[in-house]
């Protein structure tokens, strides 16, 4: 009786596949925290717990998606350059559970569905026994490779804070399958529609890879004209349902702060050694597909190649190279897998026992101490590589409050902070932050005090990035750097000081000895709270009058021209650019009006309202806040864009509003998205009434 229950089960190659996948989750489960999953504390560690005021605004606007906020940098468009998808899942779940809770799931998810997704890829792709099966597993040795943290898709990489690249990454690969299977049998529209538009609004990089792929697949086959109509639908289509954030994303992308980033290329995390049985074994997937005549192998080779091609040459570039590094990763893994299938059919000569004894062997190999020392080298199995992700998932996962720093000294800080009046913080960056949960805890200022503050993550969201980090070299003696490329002055704490006058700071935070010092110096002292001093900004004021200033056509490249300003020239005759003749005309009549009075009352501002009044009729005033097209004015005219990145408008009555709104190429995305919507329910229910998808 026995023997022949093991006989069919041994004969069952669902079973086995179910019983396989069983078998790496309860690995993948047994190496997360839950218990620090579900207790309710603010994620830390990495950008990943700068994030969390993403996740915090994003839920107090849902089901609002786009915005505008004043709490980082200059403000900036909230959501409008950055992928929202796993924000609106944390908000979700939110209805549910605790937010803090919610959040932290977000960001495991990429990590939970990248198992399943490779099995299913290779199951589309055509792939049986047992090649899915090796290719979860090799997905599961690259989500513990700690050869890199910041790429994405590996379990470093999310914690880091790429767990928007993570999910995105994981869905590709059954997106891979799934297109290539629709595109041979013409079916699957639909779900590769929606599959493709979630990858869009999770991360944009993968679909870079997953437009590559696609345009090969068309031409790998004859009936190419067939294949072309099938993609185009599926990419067109899946455009629209993203269109509400897609179109603005490509549309407002000139107000970005771009990085350039240079190639970087290091063969230890091409080809780390913890995955040196895939990269060998993908050798033997090669051969033996080509001895076979196995073209399945083909898809794989596609990505592969095209990903290790963007990954050599792109350089100098707003892309950083290593973003590609992982799926080329991810190709010889599956090219190993259809290579480790093979060859222990070869062994086994095709017996089903000791097929499935091999096989077996292969997986208690990865997934335990064992170590295949006698071919592949010493530590090849996973456990005996992991050696600092546990720690971090612990950093991570325990959040804030588990922190000692945090407890003792960020928490009074932000009480404190919180009983001043409204007005933007700016603080001196210091690596040692990390006690504190991240060098980024400050960034959380925003949702913990109810003041803005200027650096957070989105650097590439806000025109103003470069001249904070301007801001932060000259007084910060350990500046982050963080724009790729960017060009920084030396620190001078003096001027520092002028030009956070000139970007609205209120309030500054300094930690060290020296800057303390250097700050009580030029600025005054209002309150020690533990490590940390601060103090207020002298001459601080949101709007300012101006009786004189350049005017100067705006140009695509009109962002250095402001750099080269703010860096050199005299802050106090900033630059107007003007983007036609009339509106020069309008900006000349004001030029050299004397007689300022410069009372200024600030009447009201929220995210989407600055309003105030004004005896300065018909008098340039900046608005201290970052331009963007669709913020309106009444009671004046402009906006103008004006050095650095600020607002000029010329009041013609006493009381101004300015307001930001939805432009009108967003009222178009939103429409985009919700038709294209209706007519995907429509095509599930009724497949009848639409043909041509």
């Amino acid at each position: 009786m026995i023997k022949e229950k093991i006989n069919k089960i041994l004969k069952s190659p669902v079973l086995i596949s179910i019983l396989i996948l069983i078998v790496l989750y309860i690995f993948l489960f047994a190496q997360i925290p839950w218990n620090l999953i579900f207790k309710d504390t603010m994620i830390s560690g990495g950008d990943t717990g700068s994030h969390n005021y993403i996740a915090y605004k994003l839920a107090s606007i849902f089901p609002t998606i786009k915005t505008w906020t004043h709490d980082w940098y200059g403000g900036f468009p909230f959501l409008y350059f950055y992928p929202p998808l796993m924000f609106v899942i944390s908000a979700l779940i939110s209805f549910i559970l605790k937010l803090n809770v919610a959040f932290k799931l977000a960001t495991l998810l990429g990590t939970l569905i990248m198992p399943i997704c490779v099995y299913l890829g290779l199951r589309f792709l055509g792939y049986k026994k047992y090649v899915p099966e090796i290719g979860a597993l090799g997905s599961i040795m690259f989500l513990f490779l700690e050869a890199f943290s910041i790429y994405g898709g590996n379990i470093p990489s999310t914690l880091a804070g790429e767990f928007s690249y993570s999910f995105s990454f994981a869905l590709f690969f059954l997106f891979m399958g799934l297109l290539s299977k629709g595109v041979d049998e013409n079916k699957y529209l639909v779900p590769n529609i929606i599959i493709l538009a979630i990858m869009a609004l999770s991360h944009p990089f993968p679909v870079i890879s997953a437009t590559l792929y696609g345009g090969v697949l068309i031409f790998i086959k004859k009936n190419w004209k067939e294949r072309l109509k099938y993609i185009l639908k599926v990419f067109m289509f899946a455009f629209m349902v993203s269109a509400f954030w897609s179109i603005p994303f490509l549309y407002y992308k000139s107000y970005t702060s771009m990085m350039n980033w240079y190639r970087t290329v290091e063969w230890k995390e091409v080809f780390p050694p913890f995955l040196r049985f895939f990269s060998l074994t993908a050798i033997l997937g090669l051969f033996f597909s080509i001895k076979n005549k196995n073209w399945k192998f083909i898809n794989i080779l596609i990505f592969g190649v095209t990903n290790f091609i963007l990954f050599w040459l792109v350089t100098n570039s707003p892309i950083y190279n290593t973003r590609f590094l992982p799926f080329f990763i991810m190709s010889y893994i599956l090219l190993g897998a259809i290579g480790i299938n093979e060859l222990i059919a070869e062994i086994s000569s095709r017996k089903n026992w000791l097929y499935i004894v091999l096989i077996g062997i292969v997986f208690v190999i990865n997934l335990t101490l064992i170590d295949p020392t006698f071919f592949f080298g010493k530590n090849t199995g996973i456990k005996s590589q992991i050696k600092y992700i546990p720690y971090w998932m612990e950093w991570n996962y325990k959040g804030f409050e588990d922190k000692d720093a945090y407890r003792n000294a960020a928490i009074p800080l932000f009480k404190y902070l919180k009983t001043l009046p409204y007005g933007k913080v700016m603080w001196e960056y210091r690596p040692e932050y990390d006690s504190f949960g991240t060098p980024r805890f400050l960034e959380n200022i925003p949702i913990l005090t109810g003041k803005p503050t200027f650096e957070g993550l989105l650097i590439e969201s806000s025109i103003f990035g470069p001249f904070h980090f301007i801001n932060q070299t000259e007084t910060t003696e350990s500046p982050t750097s963080a724009i790729a490329g960017f060009e920084y002055p030396p620190f001078n704490f003096k001027k520092g000081v002028e030009h956070l006058k000139l970007s609205n700071a209120k309030y500054f935070i300094a930690y060290t000895e020296n800057i303390k010092k250097l700050a009580s110096e030029n600025m005054q002292l209002l309150e020690n709270i533990g490590p940390f001093a601060i103090y207020a900004v002298p001459e601080n004021r949101i709007v300012d009058v101006y009786n004189n200033f350049e005017l100067m056509k705006k140009e695509k490249n009109w962002i250095k021209t402001s750099i080269d300003w703010y860096k050199n020239k005299d802050l106090n005759l900033p630059i107007i650019f003007y983007e036609n003749d009339y509106q020069k005309e309008q900006l000349e009549l004001t030029r050299n009006n004397f007689n300022i009075v410069n009372e200024i009352d600030v009447k009201k501002i929220t995210d989407t309202e600055i309003s105030f009044t004004t005896n300065d009729l018909n008098k340039i005033h900046i608005v201290k806040v970052s331009y963007f097209p669709t913020w309106k004015v009444n009671g004046a005219k402009g906006p103008f864009l004006v050095s650095p990145t600020f607002m000029a408008v010329i009041p013609n009555e006493k009381t101004v509003t300015l307001t930001f709104e939805q432009g009108i190429v967003d009222q178009i995305a939103y429409i985009i998205t919700y038709l294209s919507i209706i007519l995907i329910v429509i095509k599930i229910c009724r497949p009848k009434l639409i043909k041509f998808i």
